[in-house]
């Protein structure tokens, strides 16, 4: 399969925009090879030494991303050293490829002028990359703190409905009235019964699913693909140009990026499985990992939610049209 193909089959739609642009890429290279192969057919002092440029190998994409994992060498430790994951993914890569080569490393004004294309938009490519990925690593962390608030919420009220329970089935009455007021002051505009800390958790099982899988798949994904396009491009490239060596330089922007490595989402997953836990009262993180690897159902109704209701009633009219 194709790269470019394979690019596009498992980009996320939504992001679709935000991937590298492989197939323009492509085009560019095209444009280098033939300013080659024109200067070649002028002089004659020159031709492709390297073997034809070959797509990526008919793999599965799990096999080609894992691949992908052991090919990009990342200083783990240095990564591990930072307080806050976001750290990490803050750091924008800007970098400028064409300023590493200059106009009498080749041949011809024409060789150069292809060449200075194509790392133009290979380095607009990465930059893009590299804000895209720190925009949802902070929105992701951000929904994270959001779902991991309301799981805390919903075991205080739920541990303040079990414990005012076990006093009524005891038989404890509060003899402080004073007191007894001020708790009810303290808890009118929070309180909830336990129907709605039930159905809060079912919501709330839900987030936990969404947000785990969007992390360890969509985003996890983009890193990975987006980082095997850039090698891959690069190394296409120095197939089919007069001077090599840009996969490796490629290779050193990719080390030092805020997408080399999965150090953020590995923080924020273990943070979900954790609170996840925390909150089912699941012994075993093991477990809790492997409930929130299934993927979200599309749709979950729900018997007080709106749209139970429309639907509900646009059945029944249905059903009332049509046999009577």
């Amino acid at each position: 399969m194709k790269f470019d193909k394979l690019l596009q089959e498992n980009a996320r739609p939504a992001w679709v925009e935000k991937y590298v642009d492989y197939h323009t890429l492509k085009k560019l290279i095209k444009h280098i090879k033939e300013a080659n192969e024109k200067h070649k057919a002028k002089t004659g002092s020159w031709s492709l030494l390297s073997p034809k440029a070959q797509d990526a190998e008919d793999k599965p994409i799990s096999a080609i991303m894992e691949e992908m994992e052991k090919k990009i060498v990342v200083n783990t430790n240095k990564d591990e050293e930072m307080t806050d994951p976001i750290e990490q993914v803050k750091m924008i890569t800007e970098v400028d490829f064409a300023s590493s080569f200059k106009a009498e490393d080749f041949p011809t004004d024409e060789i150069y002028q292809a060449e200075h294309e194509f790392m133009d938009k290979l380095s607009q490519q990465m930059f893009k990359v590299s804000t895209f990925y720190a925009e949802q690593c902070q929105y992701f962390a951000h929904q994270m703190e959001q779902v991991i608030t309301r799981a805390k919420k919903v075991q205080e009220e739920e541990e303040r409905l079990k414990s005012k329970k076990n006093k009524k089935d005891n038989g404890e009455t509060e003899l402080n009235l004073e007191s007894k007021v001020e708790d009810k002051v303290k808890t009118v505009m929070t309180a909830m019964t336990m129907k709605e800390v039930r159905a809060e958790k079912r919501r709330l099982r839900r987030l936990y699913r969404e947000e785990h899988y969007a992390i360890h798949v969509d985003l996890a994904s983009y890193r990975i693909l987006n980082a095997m396009a850039l090698l891959k491009i690069t190394k296409k490239r120095d197939k089919n140009s007069f001077k090599k060596g840009l996969k490796a330089l490629c290779f050193k922007k990719i080390e030092s990026s805020n997408f080399r490595s999965d150090y953020f989402e590995r923080a924020c997953l273990s943070q979900l499985e954790k609170s996840y836990a925390e909150l089912f009262q699941i012994t075993d993180r093991n477990n809790a990992m492997t409930e929130l690897q299934k993927q979200p159902p599309a749709i979950d109704f729900e018997s007080n939610s709106c749209w139970f209701g429309f639907s509900l009633g646009c059945s029944a009219a249905f059903f009332l049209v049509l046999f009577f």
